[in-house]
């Protein structure tokens, strides 16, 4: 946000573009922009910008999709197709830590973020529904990041139902933590 003391106006109306993806320090000759009220949230509030993806031909292997732009920039998209809005992966970080940590609620911390740009004067656009779809797929891709699954024969589609838990060291496994031959010892010893 830019600040004078008549008005304040977003990064958007003062004439920022993000250029995303390009493999050199040069400006990108065949810019491709992305939606017109691009949003992204982050941990400063909720922005509208206006967002290039890279569409020059020897950039292209390199650079990949919008939706791969923006995640080697460290914006997370709410959509696989033609995103319009993001998250920064700092911010879903931060969202995560505080929920485990303080429990605050995925609308709390929306509401936060809204006030945090709405007491600049700007109104934000709403995007509760986008928030939440983000943390959801996050906190998904993050838990099965954990469990190994990223290299995965079938990724997503081979994890079976209870692959991602966490298994328990205390809990007697049968080739694990118990000896061969254990079913043979007396009751004393099960």
């Amino acid at each position: 946000m830019l600040f004078n003391k008549k008005k304040q106006k977003c990064l958007k109306e003062i004439g920022l573009r993000v250029q995303l993806g390009h493999c050199s320090n040069d400006c990108c000759l065949e810019p491709s922009p992305l939606h017109k009220e691009f949003v992204v949230l982050h941990t400063t509030g909720i922005n509208k910008v206006d967002v290039d993806a890279c569409n020059c031909p020897e950039c292209q292997l390199w650079a990949g999709a919008p939706k791969e732009q923006l995640l080697h920039a460290g914006w997370f998209p709410v959509t696989d197709n033609r995103p319009r809005t993001c998250a920064t992966t700092d911010m879903l970080n931060h969202f995560l830590a505080e929920t485990y940590q303080s429990k605050t609620t995925l609308y709390d911390y929306y509401m936060a973020l809204e006030k945090l740009t709405n007491n600049t004067g700007i109104k934000p656009p709403n995007r509760y529904y986008a928030f939440r779809h983000m943390v959801h797929k996050y906190a998904h891709i993050l838990m099965l990041k954990h469990a190994g699954r990223g290299h995965a024969d079938f990724w997503v589609e081979g994890t079976q139902q209870g692959k991602l838990a966490v298994q328990c060291i205390c809990c007697p496994q049968p080739g694990v933590n118990l000896p061969e031959g254990w079913e043979k010892a007396g009751p004393k010893y099960q």
